[in-house]
């Protein structure tokens, strides 16, 4: 029986879970799997083999409009529902004569998985034991036995990809200023964002202002024109990807500054990843001062954050 894990929603969503996939697919070789998020996927190329496949899901998100185009989908039918199976379907076999009945597939719904009990899904804490009941279920009521090796939730903390920034890092050397601060000027699309239009142009000046010898970098675009400021998009064409390696590049931006500020919005939380946590030389400050939010960042993930 082949194994799909699913996830229906954005980015940050995907991110929290995806070391739970990771670690899914490595606990059990022998099961074939299709890994099928909504979007970035550069997230589990690493898992690609025989048995494992990346499927990006058929209603994927209508980048800024937070619509799924086709809610006919099975997947879209899924989406409040830990795990299901497929019935199957008819099919003509090669000679379009004999009809070839096909299996059906298990359906794991990870974006459940993170929001089992309505547990703040950024949070890691128990989640384990969620997993585990999930996977007794599986045996008790279809006889499937998968495993998962994870002993604590640390484990649970995602891993992205370190790609290749040398080019960035060097055109940040050619500019010397006495720190690089890093804002995440993208925008929500999942419900989160609370700011109002212009905040992001008017926290871009704010820091312009109170930081006169530093370097301002941003990845969205930018109407504001500045010689101390850096637009990815603009001045360096890092574009949005679907696949999230645009993300994935500017977490590991972060790492080349000294000040990282952040909303809770998915494109910043790509910084919540291992590498990123365990370089305390950055400082960290999110800008939603939402408690609950800030002791799972300091005290679950262990980031150098500043209330």
């Amino acid at each position: 029986m082949k194994i799909v894990l699913h996830n229906p929603a954005h980015n940050g969503d995907i991110l929290f879970g995806s070391k739970i996939i990771d670690i899914i697919v490595k606990s059990n070789p022998n099961q074939e799997f299709i890994i099928s998020p909504s979007c970035s996927t550069v997230l589990f190329e690493h898992l690609k083999s025989e048995n494992v496949v990346i499927q990006m899901n058929d209603y994927q998100w209508v980048y800024e409009t937070n619509i799924f185009p086709d809610k006919d989908n099975y997947l879209f039918k899924q989406h409040d529902i830990l795990w299901s199976i497929s019935q199957g379907s008819e099919a003509l076999g090669e000679d379009n004569l004999v009809p070839v009945r096909e299996d059906g597939k298990l359906y794991i719904n990870i974006w459940q998985i993170m929001c089992f009990n309505r547990n703040n899904n950024m949070n890691l804490v128990g989640r384990i034991e969620v997993i585990n009941n999930l996977l007794l279920e599986l045996k008790d009521k279809i006889g499937i036995e998968l495993f998962f090796n994870a002993q604590h939730y640390t484990e649970l903390i995602p891993e992205i990809p370190q790609l290749d920034i040398s080019y960035i890092n060097s055109y940040l050397n050619n500019r010397l200023f006495d720190k690089r601060i890093f804002f995440f000027n993208l925008k929500g699309c999942s419900g989160s964002e609370c700011f109002l239009p212009n905040f992001n142009n008017d926290f871009i000046k704010q820091l312009l202002n109170e930081n006169p010898q530093s370097l301002v970098i941003v990845p969205d675009t930018c109407t504001i024109k500045h010689a101390r400021l850096i637009s990815l998009m603009d001045d360096l064409n890092i574009k949005k990807e679907a696949s999230g390696k645009s993300l994935v590049n500017y977490a590991n931006i972060c790492n080349l500054c000294d000040e990282v500020y952040f909303k809770n919005n998915g494109g910043s939380l790509f910084t919540f990843n291992v590498v990123n946590i365990q370089n305390k030389k950055v400082k960290y400050y999110f800008l939603n001062g939402h408690d609950e939010f800030y002791h799972i960042m300091k005290n679950v993930y262990g980031l150098n954050i500043v209330n």
